[in-house]
């Protein structure tokens, strides 16, 4: 039997770890830009300044906050408009679904559907 070299094994497992992080990281921080995009596309456009306001802060490793200061953006989001020619139920036509909720809808089937394929 041969004799292990603990600290080359513990410096190559240590190698790894890290790479698997950043690659973890990186992986994480492509998701977030993704959903970050497909809610910033699918925000209606009036003056532009409700798409144009969405921001992406990245809070460390594993996390990170999605936000919009736009006063006006929860009536875009869930209603609360009166009918008009750019309006329909109290939502905007361009997306009376919503597009923060169905773009976290989308994300989670997604997700959903690779852990399936890989039999997580």
């Amino acid at each position: 039997m041969s004799e292990i070299n603990t600290s080359e094994f513990m410096a190559a497992f240590d190698r790894w770890v890290a790479k698997t992080e950043q690659s973890a990281e990186q992986a994480f921080r492509a998701l977030v830009l993704d959903i970050f995009r497909s809610i910033q596309i699918r925000t209606p456009v009036d003056t532009g300044r409700a798409r144009g306001n969405w921001q992406v802060e990245f809070n460390g490793a594993q996390e990170a906050t999605i936000y919009n200061n736009s006063p006006y953006i929860s009536k875009l989001e869930f209603g609360g408009y009166g009918d008009g020619p750019k309006t329909t139920g109290g939502y905007s036509r361009q997306a009376p679904r919503g597009f923060v909720r169905v773009t976290l809808s989308e994300f989670e089937r997604k997700l959903n559907q690779a852990a399936r394929d890989n039999q997580l």
